[in-house]
């Protein structure tokens, strides 16, 4: 990938800088909390914070994952902080420098595929879990998913509580049988 382009105004990566507070505290994280879940320093969040570095594009896409905070918003301010995609499956087809602005990433690349996506998944979130995902991020998943849900079940016309736990219940029903079909896979797997 070309990262050459032109760098991004400078007050664009104040914009970012600006936005990543605005999550850290949305969120209800301390710094001191924000970096240690994402395992680097309180400077280096400090830093992007108070705009004495720009976000690199490693940093800012595992504060989207790990926050699920949407990648286009973090990059240009558009669209709803949460509506989070996963673009991670698409950067090992990059291979831009660890220390590129995420804005350069984002301008070059990540924008359109997140455009695609956004068209495949519209007012939705899209997670893919990886080997690596820890319980406690799958449990931090499952709970925004399920304040998503019913946020967006509260927004049906004339839905009462008990519609709403009923549909609630569903999703959560169909989540839990595919999970056993997936552990009936692995345990396949396993004795073969």
């Amino acid at each position: 990938m070309n990262t050459s382009k032109l760098s991004p105004p400078a007050h664009r990566q104040e914009e970012i800088s600006a936005r990543l507070r605005e999550a850290r505290l949305t969120l209800g994280f301390s710094i001191q909390e924000f970096a240690f879940a994402l395992g680097v320093a309180v400077n280096t969040i400090g830093r992007c914070e108070l705009r004495q570095t720009y976000l690199r594009f490693d940093l800012a896409l595992k504060i989207c994952r790990r926050f699920i905070i949407s990648e286009l918003w973090l990059a240009k301010g558009e669209g709803h902080m949460r509506h989070y995609l996963d673009l991670s499956e698409f950067v090992p087809d990059m291979t831009p420098p660890v220390n590129t602005r995420f804005s350069v990433v984002f301008d070059n690349y990540l924008d359109r595929e997140y455009r695609k996506l956004a068209q495949l998944f519209p007012d939705s979130i899209r997670f893919k879990l990886h080997h690596d995902d820890t319980p406690a991020y799958c449990r931090d998943v499952l709970n925004f998913l399920a304040d998503h849900w019913v946020e967006k079940l509260k927004a049906l016309p004339n839905s009462t509580d008990a519609e709403i736990i009923g549909m609630l219940c569903h999703c959560i029903k169909t989540l839990d049988d595919r999970a056993a079909c997936v552990h009936q896979r692995l345990s396949a797997k396993i004795q073969a």
